[in-house]
């Protein structure tokens, strides 16, 4: 199991574990396994991996579910590895495997070249970065893909819109509620910006709740701080 992040999050061994889960039990519904059998049932031995590709150099590295369980391993540990993939970042070497990680890798680059340094909206930059990528041979299979694509704009998109909201908002405080929101919901995204003050219309804008909803969760916050 893989997942590109530009910033690192210690929390990726617990992430991955509910999304091994919910794997695990599609897997069982569709091979029509039986959990109750007393012989050890098959299942997918499980890897998990985060490429990185953010602009400050990351060695790669190692997270582990212990972090999250306070130290304790007694019964349950996993652990995900970490890969730098930023294309600046690599060796030579590396770039002229052509695979699918160091295709990816240039990928990203491009569409960040495009994006941030020639000012292109970002569905013009994406494009662009899909023909230099296909013009050095990489990714052929998956560029051509739809999917493929709508994913990695959806992706791009979310992180843009947090991109503008770090921009936009130089407190610390609203930066890590901010990112606490994208990891637990829109709901604490919700509270985090309600306790810097910012206004139920810009919320509105950022999370995509209705005016309601925000009213809403206001009403449980100032609850809670009542108690």
């Amino acid at each position: 199991m893989v997942e590109h992040q530009s910033t690192l999050n210690e929390n990726m061994p617990l992430r991955f574990l509910l999304y091994y889960a919910e794997l695990l039990k599609l897997h069982i519904t569709q091979k029509e396994l039986n959990m109750f059998a007393r012989r050890a049932i098959s299942i997918p031995r499980p890897e998990f991996f985060v490429v990185y590709n953010g602009e400050e150099p990351l060695k790669d590295t190692e997270l582990f579910l212990k972090a999250n369980l306070g130290g304790n391993v007694e019964f349950i540990t996993m652990k995900v590895k970490i890969m730098d993939i930023t294309y600046d970042h690599l060796p030579q070497k590396i770039k002229e495997r052509n695979d699918i990680v160091d295709g990816y890798s240039y990928f990203m680059d491009r569409i960040r070249f495009y994006h941030k340094m020639e000012k292109l909206i970002l569905e013009e930059a994406i494009q662009k970065a899909i023909e230099d990528t296909l013009l050095k041979g990489y990714l052929v299979e998956y560029l051509q893909r739809k999917e493929f694509v709508t994913m990695i704009t959806k992706v791009l998109t979310i992180q843009e819109e947090i991109d503008l909201i770090r921009l936009e908002e130089r407190q610390e405080g609203i930066k890590k509620g901010i990112e606490k929101g994208i990891e637990k919901g829109k709901t604490e995204t919700v509270k985090a910006a309600l306790e810097e003050n910012l206004s139920i219309e810009l919320i509105k804008k950022l999370t995509g709740l209705e005016k309601e909803k925000i009213e809403e969760i206001q009403t449980q916050l100032q609850k809670e701080y009542l108690h």
